[in-house]
């Protein structure tokens, strides 16, 4: 299955998901280099724990605790992965059109809003042939009240946008909360059109420590079902408190 670069970044989110889903060999990643499922980190020098590490540059001790951090193998019925170098988010993400609606769209370019000193992705494909929900999950470590402010802007974006908007040279629009508002964590879906086909894509962070963990899901069969399921999202937060 090949896609255009406009259809895999609205269906990953970014461009993971695409390559997860479709196995695209259309070489319109962006290659970042470096290590596979690992995003540049900023020179700030702080772990997952919120601390600053010690040996080696900032940024290397900072994406070693997140590769550290996240969950591997097979969680509650799917497959985590990493995404080749070439299919990370590029650095920046995307411009949007409307302020208030800014943070959704740094998600949709696979960014949480602000600076996070590191960033890790991972796909997410279910083991089972039957479930049709995939996606992807990133763990993004911030300084100081960094992951809290990231959290909260998207919160207030969830609220605050309205109507539709444009990222990625696509338009977005029905943003709709999922559940109830909570600190330290917020969920919505987005519909995207892609021609004539609109896809629902479903998005949860939610903070622990310094991380902000990230996760987007679609189903393309049952759109209201795209969410990631809780055991995953469960399995992640459990393996940042350990850490």
């Amino acid at each position: 299955m090949r896609t255009t670069v406009k259809t895999r970044a609205l269906l990953a989110g970014a461009v993971l998901l695409a390559t997860a889903a479709c196995g695209s060999g259309s070489g319109t990643g962006h290659d970042k280099g470096g290590n596979e499922g690992s995003a540049a980190s900023s020179p700030a020098g702080h772990g997952p724990d919120g601390r600053p590490g010690t040996g080696g540059a900032p940024a290397d001790r900072t994406g070693k605790r997140l590769e550290g951090a996240v969950v591997e193998g097979t969680v509650a019925g799917y497959k985590v992965d990493k995404p080749a170098a070439r299919d990370i988010p590029p650095g920046g993400g995307y411009e949007v059109d409307r302020e208030e609606c800014a943070p959704l769209g740094a998600l949709i370019g696979g960014h949480l809003p602000g600076k996070p000193t590191g960033e890790v992705y991972r796909t997410l494909k279910p083991a089972d042939p039957k479930n049709a929900t995939i996606g992807n999950l990133w763990l993004s470590a911030y300084g100081g009240d960094g992951g809290d402010r990231a959290v909260a802007a998207v919160d207030t974006a969830v609220d605050a946008c309205k109507g539709s908007f444009r990222t990625a040279g696509l338009t977005y629009h029905s943003v709709e909360r999922i559940g109830s508002a909570e600190s330290g964590a917020a969920a919505f879906r987005v519909t995207g059109d892609v021609g004539k086909q609109r896809i629902v894509m479903n998005y949860r962070v939610v903070r622990s420590g310094a991380v902000v963990a990230s996760f987007y899901g679609v189903n393309m069969l049952h759109p209201k079902d795209g969410s990631i399921p809780d055991a995953v999202v469960d399995a992640q937060l459990q393996r940042l408190r350990k850490g």
